[in-house]
């Protein structure tokens, strides 16, 4: 897929950056908790990327999008390991799981359970103030093209990490693909 032949959507304020021509993302990939939900100044991609102009085109007209989640969503999809791949082999790879993981993302915007920007803790918060909810799921705040889903037994609340794959599905722990969140959600609950 050739990321460069995607028009430009236009930029509402409510995700400009503070400089009129970059945004800031996190460098920090020692697996520390939470690390994509924090960002820092350390990686500048552009406002023109043309990966960051897709996630911007597929998703800004759902809500706006904080700086913050931008960063978040930019290293969630894998756009930031694509822009740094040479090797075409390994380029198309990643570009095929930016677009899985993109594709996963319209699809699972407006499901009722989903919270991407949730930490294991507001994950929590929600589930404890929401006792009809069974579980929550976010986008991983350690692993890119991962999702949590947080679920609740009593007062104990247990976290499960599950990848996104090239074809955009997720996979149960039987080896059960499900396009949706809820589907995946429908064999934990």
């Amino acid at each position: 897929q050739n990321m460069s032949a995607l028009p430009s959507p236009p930029i509402s304020p409510s995700v400009q950056s503070p400089s009129p021509t970059m945004i800031y993302g996190s460098l920090d990939r020692n697996e520390q908790q939470g690390w994509m939900s924090r960002g820092g100044p350390e990686c500048i991609f552009s406002q023109s990327d043309p990966y960051l102009q897709h996630i911007l085109q597929c998703l800004s007209s759902e809500t706006p999008l904080a700086q913050e989640h931008i960063k978040w969503l930019y290293h969630w999809c894998g756009a930031y390991e694509c822009i740094r791949t040479f090797n075409e082999p390994q380029l198309t790879t990643k570009n095929s799981l930016f677009g899985a993981r993109v594709a996963f993302l319209q699809r699972s915007w407006k499901e009722q359970h989903f919270r991407p920007f949730d930490t294991m803790e507001s994950a929590i918060q929600y589930l404890q103030s929401h006792q009809d909810y069974a579980y929550t799921v976010r986008l991983s705040t350690t692993r890119p093209g991962f999702i949590t889903i947080t679920t609740r037994s009593n007062a104990n609340f247990a976290h499960t990490r599950y990848q996104v794959l090239q074809n955009s599905a997720i996979v149960d722990s039987k080896g059960n693909q499900h396009l949706s969140i809820s589907s995946l959600a429908a064999t934990l609950v």
